[in-house]
């Protein structure tokens, strides 16, 4: 053999082989590897504020199945910010009342959406 006559690896072969180095690197968890959509999305669903966006969006669809169709009526969330749920209700009556009921709605949205979502609530006209 002479001096510039040895055979090239292939440049597929380099980078099979990198790859496969690679996917053995700590750090790597998915190098390499089939994951399903449904756990991929749920390990980027574990982001805090994925998840926040999340259970809001799901609140706001299940507001009145939550709390019930004639409350639903009267108040209505605006946003879900840290555990502090922020409701618009018009009247001032009905205001008076949800702020005797303040416990009972934590309470059942909580057993709806998973413990601890909603730990405060406030009332705006």
């Amino acid at each position: 053999m002479t001096k510039g006559s040895y055979e090239r690896t292939p440049p597929w072969q380099l980078w099979e082989r990198e790859w496969k180095r690679k996917s053995r690197e700590p750090g790597s968890r998915h190098k390499g590897q089939v994951i399903p959509l449904d756990g991929l999305l749920g390990e980027w669903g574990r982001g805090t504020k994925v998840r926040a966006a999340l259970r809001e969006a799901e609140l706001f669809n299940r507001w009145a199945d939550i709390i019930g169709e004639k409350l639903a009526q009267q108040a209505i969330p605006e946003r879900l910010d840290r555990g502090k749920l922020v409701i618009q209700v018009e009247d001032s009556s009905w205001r008076h009342q949800l702020l005797y009921m303040r416990r009972e709605l934590i309470g059942k949205i909580n057993q709806a959406l998973g413990s601890g979502v909603v730990k405060e609530i406030v009332f705006t006209a």
